[in-house]
């Protein structure tokens, strides 16, 4: 995360991904209820302290994206095909998309 900001429902999400969240919806990603509002708020608190971190552990950031590719490819190999998400926002939203698809199909008896 490098641009964090906190949106309506109080929780804070990377600037790229509740952008396009916000540009078709209207609604929490982590709840699914209606926001009041579509603003976001920079939390420079959080930004802070990310920088910091990334100061303070300058080779573990390299670590953290090459674990982030590896697990990409994993799940590249089991869903051939389907594109990886692009944040963790993204994963958290195809899987709730796909879990409601699933509960949404009528079996025949």
């Amino acid at each position: 995360m490098s641009d964090p900001v906190m949106a309506a429902d109080g929780h804070t999400y990377e600037r790229s991904a509740i952008e396009r969240w916000l540009a078709t919806k209207s609604t929490s990603p982590m709840t699914g209820e209606a926001l009041e509002h579509i603003c976001l708020f920079p939390s420079h608190i959080l930004r802070r302290q990310i920088r910091e971190w990334r100061e303070a552990h300058p080779g573990r950031r390299k670590e953290l994206h090459a674990t982030e590719g590896a697990v990409e490819v994993r799940r590249a190999r089991r869903n051939p095909g389907k594109p990886p998400p692009t944040s963790a926002l993204d994963f958290s939203l195809r899987t709730k998309t796909a879990a409601r698809t699933r509960a949404a199909v009528v079996r025949p008896s």
